[in-house]
C-alpha cells in the first residue's frame, strides 16, 4: 500500500515539474533566467526552512561534513534544472523540455540502478527494464514529432 502511495506521490511531483518549468520560463521572461532561477529556489529555501521550523525533521544536518563532498552536488543539478528549464521551454516547449528531461533522468537511472549506485540496491538492467527504455524513447519521439 504504501508503495502505491510513493507512486502517486511521484506522479503529483512530476506533474509539478510540467507546472515549475512552464511558470520558470515565463518568469524569466520578465526578471530574467538566472533572476527567475533565484526566485524559484529562494521559494525553496522558504519552504524547507518552514518545514523544518514545524518539526519536519528526519535526520541529523550536524553530520554533513561527515558525507563524502560527491555527495555535495545535489544542488548544482538542480540549479541546471531550473537554468535549462527558463531557457530551454520558449524554444521547444514544456513538453519537449519534460520529454527529454525525463528521457534523461530514465536512461541515467537505469545506468544507475543497474551498478547500485551511491550505495543503493542493484537492480540489473534486464529484457524487460530496456524494453521499457526503448517504450519511453519511443513515446518521447511521438509526443515531440
Amino acid at each position: 500500500m504504501l508503495e502505491v502511495l510513493f507512486y502517486g506521490l511521484s506522479l503529483a511531483v512530476g506533474a509539478g515539474i510540467s507546472l515549475q518549468a512552464g511558470v520558470n520560463a515565463a518568469l524569466a521572461r520578465i526578471v530574467g533566467i538566472t533572476e527567475s532561477t533565484l526566485v524559484s529556489v529562494s521559494v525553496t529555501w522558504v519552504c524547507i526552512v518552514l518545514l523544518l521550523a514545524v518539526g519536519f525533521r528526519s535526520g541529523n544536518m550536524s553530520q554533513v561534513g561527515a558525507a563524502p563532498p560527491y555527495l555535495l552536488i545535489g544542488g548544482f543539478f538542480g540549479a541546471a534544472i531550473l537554468l535549462t528549464a527558463s531557457r530551454v521551454v520558449p524554444v521547444i516547449g514544456v513538453a519537449g523540455y519534460v520529454g527529454a528531461l525525463i528521457a534523461g533522468q530514465l536512461l541515467a537511472s537505469v545506468a544507475l540502478d543497474h551498478v547500485g549506485a551511491f550505495g543503493h540496491p542493484r537492480y540489473p538492467l534486464d529484457a524487460t527494464r530496456a524494453a521499457g527504455v526503448v517504450l519511453l524513447l519511443l513515446g518521447m519521439k511521438l509526443v515531440l514529432r
